[in-house]
């Protein structure tokens, strides 16, 4: 859904744990990390025009730095998250707390897009 209703320059920013889903279905590039991790890996998606948040369930509060370096100069943004998790809560609120709202949303059980625009 994202992909096909993106722009060019539009940004999409994946929750942590999706990272997993994103790079299984995704048309970028994406890099696949040794990493300590329960599964020995991570992926990461070396598109400009990607943002893959790192875990900070213990800190939700980090989220907040990093929503707003990733949004620096973006009008636009996609946010796929999960909505049982504390720290997305921080993260969508971080997101509408630096002037973005929200525009449309897709919700299955475990799982939202949300496009957000300035």
């Amino acid at each position: 859904m994202v992909e096909a209703r993106a722009s060019p320059g539009d940004l999409v920013m994946v929750y942590p744990s999706v990272r997993y889903s994103f790079a299984l279905y995704t048309k970028a590039d994406i890099e696949i990390i040794a990493a300590d991790d329960p599964n020995g890996f991570t992926v990461d998606v070396p598109d400009l025009d990607v943002a893959v948040l790192k875990p900070s369930v213990e800190d939700p509060g980090a989220h907040g730095p990093a929503v707003l370096a990733a949004t620096r100069g973006r009008e636009v943004v996609w946010y796929l998250g999960t909505h049982f998790k504390e720290d997305d809560a921080v993260i969508t609120s971080s997101i509408e707390a630096i002037g973005f709202a929200e525009t449309t949303r897709a919700e299955r059980p475990g799982a939202r897009a949300i496009r957000y625009e300035r």
